[in-house]
């Protein structure tokens, strides 16, 4: 009796001791850093920090925090939210760069935006994070709801005041080829899913391993506190990473279906953004294209890629005489065939569709073109679809905002997805292409696949971004392009990041060009470049032709390891014989859609069962 009085003294003891505890202002304060901890780890996973395995722990101090409660309701949003705008602050400060005053505008108003996509999520986890009370059922439905919420808005955010999926939580994988292989299921969404859900179920682990703890310190069986021996949510969030890394292994072609080497080689002009509308430069913008291009022939490349807008947009294609000429010449001299990005004018027969900047009476696109050696400039071309809101146009509802696009605006976009007839190597390949920023919509290569394309080409002119993260974070977006059409894709930027991802997002070795001198070749004048031999080890793995060093994984970087330079460069891209779309080729944004539809039953039956309940409780009442 006397132990059973002390068990019960120490017990209110420590409920008092709790209690106060809760209600002090330490306690808030320390519930606050917890959480704020979730938003350092978030932000950690992207480029440039690149910590991909931050992604999978990140939301796990924020749960505990939505499981304690040891903020209100109240500071629990406050804080969240202005957490969530720090961290795409942080992500997004390179958005600066852009022609000013619009770039700081966007560099304030665009995380907003973005905020306003990601801080819902966290906002639904403080009411609908799992408790000890809640049953197996009630508890998985709500790590469930919470996964699929998180996708639900990925998916709203892709399409939503035009669209700006940028860094989904998917992106953060980009170059675990493993870890993003559920991508050509489910697309960068279903990726996202699973980093989401391991989150929330390595949450719920460590939670029911304090209360088995707690109970065991009191002498109690582990379910007083509602805790169990076996935690469900947690070994199916560690069979869908094994499903993830099974479905890599599982499309790993055999030998038999290689079929070889495409080498590709990159042209980076390295023009900045602005001063492509610089007239007196559009010589010398010709020049060392050409130059830079010509050089190549050293390394006897398949196929030539050129950026967005390769030449100056105030020389477009259908309106200056000679520029098809210009380009069909390099493609002989070279023996490659090109791919490569440029403005283009057509005349407008109706007159009806407002000023551009060529006057009345015609409009431009931006575009991409195919020059073989043999048939010259192909009659296809692709005209981007996707415009950049205030960069190549004004949305109608912004018309009081004109005046702030920057000199590319009034643009038409195009209204189909036109594949490339690309002959290469004799054969031909079509080709599906994304201009600038539209490969950050997880649908688009997959829809050029489903189109019939054999090869993904990606050209931008990421000179815009400034020199920090931001083409390494929109790098990130074509990796999972090539994983989610399972195709293939070589990308050419003006002045970085080039390079090229087979079709499970693996990234080829490139190879800077280098002079006689043993400089970069940056296309001086009176600087040649020798011929190269293709340099490979007895196990077939390509050699660094200058230092007969194994070549890694890397985009076209010079010696201090940076990809913003002048230069040119090469990849061989491996190429296997087999193709087989990938579900979510055929089938496009299903899983984002299951998603979206889970969270609305969900809500719904929350709502249904509540106003149940109410009617039962006033009954009683009664």
């Amino acid at each position: 009796m006397d132990s059973e009085k002390i068990n019960n003294e120490i017990g209110r003891t420590i409920a008092n001791l709790k209690a106060s505890v809760e209600n002090s202002n330490a306690w808030k304060i320390a519930g606050g850093v917890f959480a704020a901890l979730s938003f350092v780890l978030y932000v950690s996973a992207f480029p440039p920090f690149d910590s991909a395995f931050s992604a999978y722990v990140f939301a796990i101090p924020a749960c505990i925090v939505a499981y304690m409660k040891s903020l209100s309701l109240r500071a629990w949003n406050v804080i969240t939210f202005i957490f969530t705008y720090v961290a795409w602050f942080v992500l997004l400060i390179w958005i600066r760069h852009l022609d000013q005053p619009f770039g700081w505008v966007s560099a304030f108003l665009l995380p907003l935006v973005v905020a306003g996509f990601v801080w819902p999520w966290f906002w639904a986890l403080y009411s609908y994070m799992p408790s000890n009370v809640d049953s197996v059922c009630t508890r998985g439905g709500k790590i469930l709801f919470l996964a699929c919420l998180w996708v639900a808005l990925e998916w709203l955010r892709s399409w939503l005041f035009t669209g700006f999926p940028w860094l989904l939580l998917a992106h953060s994988q980009w170059r675990m080829c493993a870890n993003i292989s559920l991508a050509s299921v489910g697309g960068a969404y279903m990726v996202s899913f699973v980093i989401i859900f391991f989150n929330l179920a390595l949450a719920w682990y460590c939670i029911n391993f304090y209360l088995s703890q707690k109970a065991r310190l009191r002498g109690m069986r582990p379910d007083s506190f509602g805790a169990s021996r076996f935690v469900p949510e947690f070994y199916a969030a560690l069979l869908m990473i094994f499903v993830g890394a099974w479905t890599y292994i599982a499309r790993m072609p055999g030998p038999s279906d290689f079929s070889g080497y495409l080498r590709v080689g990159f042209v980076q002009p390295d023009f900045a953004g602005i001063l492509k509308w610089n007239g007196n430069l559009a010589s010398e913008n010709f020049r060392v294209v050409e130059r830079l291009s010509k050089a190549l022939k050293n390394v006897r490349p398949d196929l030539i890629c050129l950026p967005e807008a390769a030449t100056p947009p105030s020389f477009p294609m259908f309106f200056i005489s000679g520029l098809e000429k210009y380009f069909e010449n390099i493609s002989k001299q070279t023996n490659a065939s090109l791919l490569f990005g440029s403005m283009a004018y057509f005349q407008d027969t109706l007159g009806k569709d407002g000023k551009s900047a060529y006057g009345d009476g015609g409009y431009s696109q931006n575009c991409a073109f195919a020059v073989s050696p043999e048939l010259g400039m192909e009659s296809n071309f692709y005209a981007k679809s996707h415009l950049v809101p205030f960069g190549e146009y004004v949305p109608k509802w912004c018309a009081w905002a004109i005046d702030s696009v920057v000199p590319v605006g009034g643009i038409r976009p195009g209204d189909t997805d036109t594949l490339l007839d690309l002959k290469v190597c004799g054969s031909q390949m079509k080709t599906g292409v994304m201009i600038c920023y539209e490969d950050i919509f997880p649908s688009a290569g997959a829809r050029l696949a489903r189109n019939g394309a054999k090869l993904l080409f990606v050209c931008t002119n990421d000179s815009w971004y400034g020199r920090e993260a931001g083409a390494w974070q929109h790098a990130a977006h074509s990796a999972l392009q090539a994983v989610s059409a399972g195709l293939p894709l070589v990308r050419a930027s003006n002045n970085g990041l080039s390079c090229a991802f087979d079709k499970f997002g693996k990234m080829a070795p490139a190879v800077a060009l280098r002079g006689v001198d043993g400089k970069i070749y940056d296309a001086s004048e009176g600087v040649g470049v020798s011929e190269l031999p293709d340099m490979r080890d007895a196990d077939g793995r390509q050699l660094n032709p200058y230092n007969l060093l194994p070549l890694k994984s890397s985009p076209l970087v010079n010696d201090s390891g940076s990809i913003y330079f002048r230069g040119a460069g090469w990849a061989d891209l491996p190429i296997y014989k087999s193709y087989k779309p990938t579900l979510y080729a055929l089938y496009g944004d299903w899983f984002a859609y299951s998603c979206v539809l889970f969270v609305v039953v969900f809500l719904i039956s929350r709502v249904f069962f509540a106003n149940k309940n109410a009617g039962v409780a006033s009954y009683k009442n009664a």
